[in-house]
């Protein structure tokens, strides 16, 4: 395959990170691949890997409406014509007007496009009407292609919501692929505790109309009233006038003391200015991924950030979060971080866990998956390629807002009482003390804890993050693993029991998520199997009562609608039939579980059988009703590679 980059306008920032080490992370993948990269000339690097792709000798295409008209609509086709590449991949948010010879990936790094919040601050800041102009052509611009490309690529969902949205490209050729860590490399261990009587707060960012400056120098004012001991730690231009703008701003405040600029910090040394720092804020209302998050989460700090949709999505509940405009509210956050050492550790670690989400590895194979599904296929089955892991993606985020989490702390004490009749046979009958077990899809942990208090080495897996962070609050000494089910991170035979309750339906391949759960289970191990059944009730409840439901869901006012009238009927149907213990969260999380969840699939015996018998497995106990799944409990018959007999370190670099 040979894929055509242009990134001929990014020469600094966040563009320039995702240039260089997306592209080494995808060398390095795929060095079968032949990698075209149209550059700036300032920024060409050197080294082993930069020889591995061919730059083009281009020259600087000039910051004017006619070298960028030029470029796109001229020098580019021709680039395309006389090199062939199978699939254009650009990165600077635009693409040519006019049809090109090969299909594109267009990789939207600018959310200010399509931000009514950002489109006021930049209007507010321009002050002619050719500036304002131009703004308004580059939003039109960026708008087109996105109509043009064959397939888009964003680092959020949040992002992907807001451009099927604004131009109506459906969700299914927007393909999310978070990218890695920044410049920064992950820390192995919670940073240190802290020395010093002075706290270093980061706000490690270049200078933008979204940067939001004015809260926290706000918010510092207030601090330093209140006599707590800090210093703010910014990397601005120290030559530019924005730059100035912002001092005179902290100036005025009479907060000018507080402030370290840093000036523009060099690659190298990025990860060494986050470990100088005791905790990070992000302020900003308007991001399209937010490397600096990420950086200073993957270095572990404990992290404040405005409140917005990107910002949420990115940092999975790690962060403390304020309105974006609310001072106090960022004062009392600081506050707290200095003031108690509980929390700041605690932020600490959930900053780490959550920053293991992004790696640049991921983000290249995603990416190659996404060039070599246009490269192979027409724009049509590249969208239907991109829908297993948009699916994916839109099961997680569901899950995260909506876990499977109804259990009482009454439930909790008594948990062997509430598992179905056919699991605790099965845990009674295969479960021995210090079994490798695992979970997977183990949601909330109902099923974990039950397991790890019969004595089993538990490791739970999904999908969901917040659904594992409440799994570990619930069953902390199980190991816990945050992937899709058609991709687990273990050798083969790894697992002595490998449980599978009601998970496999709500993949985007049922099929293939079976077989993997076949793949890590050890030759004489068991599998407990509960899957959705076909032709039941719930079936029919699904496949067709539920569409118009799902269909008022995704609407404001169908919510509304639904949390004023069905939602309570749910309710109190729930509350009946648990005696009176049902919690209306417990409720609505059912309801989002069997009704609105992005994906159930419904099998027959026969079908499960069939995929048993490719997969090694042999049946040995069948439940045919139980609720809206049947169960079964296989064994594996074949021999298998098994993992060696040190507890669960089979957790493999697959992932």
């Amino acid at each position: 395959m040979r894929v055509l980059i242009n990134a001929v306008s990014i020469k600094e920032g966040g563009s320039l990170v995702v240039l260089t080490k997306l592209l080494f992370a995808m060398l390095e993948a795929q060095p079968n691949i032949e990698w075209i990269v149209a550059a700036h000339p300032t920024i060409i690097p050197v080294g082993e890997n930069a020889r591995s792709a061919v730059w083009l000798p281009l020259g600087e295409v000039q910051p004017t409406a006619f070298h960028i008209l030029k470029w796109y609509e001229l020098e580019l086709p021709a680039i395309v014509k006389n090199y062939r590449p199978d699939v254009l991949f650009s990165q600077t948010n635009y693409l040519p007007r006019r049809a090109l010879a090969c299909p594109t990936l267009l990789l939207l790094q600018n959310a200010g496009y399509f931000s009514a919040e950002f489109d006021r601050l930049t209007m507010a800041r321009l002050n002619t009407v050719g500036a304002r102009l131009a703004w308004r052509q580059k939003c039109r611009w960026a708008r087109q292609s996105v109509k043009t490309a064959t397939m888009l690529a964003v680092q959020t969902a949040a992002l992907a919501e807001s451009v099927n949205m604004q131009t109506g490209r459906p969700r299914d050729q927007i393909t999310v692929i978070p990218h890695g860590p920044g410049l920064a490399v992950h820390r192995r261990s919670p940073r240190p505790e802290r020395r010093g009587d002075q706290f270093r707060i980061g706000y490690v960012t270049k200078w933008g109309v979204q940067k939001n400056f004015d809260t926290l120098f706000k918010a510092a004012q207030k601090l330093q009233k209140e006599s707590y001991h800090f210093k703010i730690i910014l990397t601005l231009d120290k030559s530019s006038r924005e730059t100035n703008e912002t001092m005179a701003m902290a100036r005025n405040l009479g907060i000018e003391a507080l402030i370290e600029n840093y000036g523009e910090v060099a690659f190298d040394d990025v990860s060494a200015i986050y470990d100088g720092l005791d905790m990070f804020v992000f302020a900003s209302v308007c991001e399209s991924f937010g490397f600096p998050t990420v950086e200073a989460m993957a270095r572990g700090l404990p992290i404040i950030t405005a409140r917005t949709k990107e910002n949420a999505e990115v940092t999975r509940g790690a962060a403390l979060e304020f309105s974006p405009d609310d001072a106090d509210a960022l004062a009392s956050h600081l506050a707290t971080m200095m003031n108690d050492d509980q929390e700041r550790a605690k932020r600490a670690n959930l900053s780490l866990v959550a920053s293991r989400r992004y790696s640049w590895e991921n983000a290249a194979r995603e990416t190659i998956a996404a060039l070599d599904a246009l490269a192979t296929k027409s724009a049509r089955n590249a969208s239907s390629v991109n829908e297993r892991v948009t699916l994916q993606r839109r099961t997680a985020a569901h899950y995260d807002f909506y876990p499977f989490e109804f259990l009482t702390p009454k439930d909790e004490t008594s948990i062997e009482k509430i598992q179905p009749e056919p699991f605790r046979r099965f845990v009674n009958s295969h479960v021995e003390q210090g079994a490798k077990i695992a979970d997977i899809g183990c949601g909330p942990g109902r099923g974990t804890l039950y397991l790890a208090q019969r004595g089993g080495d538990v490791v739970g897996v999904d999908i969901s993050l917040e659904s594992l962070l409440l799994a570990r609050g619930r069953a902390p000494a199980a190991k816990y693993v945050v992937s899709t089910n058609l991709a687990l991170p273990f050798v083969d035979g790894c697992f002595e029991i490998v449980i599978s309750d009601g998970v496999i339906h709500h993949t985007p391949d049922a099929r293939f998520a079976f077989a993997e759960i076949a793949r890590i289970t050890k030759t004489g191990g068991h599998c407990y199997l509960a899957v959705y059944r076909k032709w039941g009730y719930y079936y029919f409840v699904y496949t067709f009562i539920g569409v118009p439901i799902r269909w008022l869901e995704k609407l404001a006012f169908g919510r509304k609608l639904l949390f004023a009238t069905l939602v309570p009927l749910y309710w109190i149907v729930h509350l009946i039939k648990s005696g009176g213990t049902r919690s209306w969260r417990g409720a609505v999380n059912f309801f989002y579980d069997y009704i609105i969840t992005p994906r159930a699939s419904f099998h027959t015996y026969e079908e499960i059988l069939r995929w048993a018998t490719k997969e090694g497995f042999k049946l040995s106990e069948y439940e045919p009703r139980l609720g809206n799944v049947h169960v079964f409990v296989f064994r594996k018959k074949p021999p298998s590679r098994a993992c060696s007999a040190e507890s669960i370190n089979c957790i493999a670099s697959r992932n």
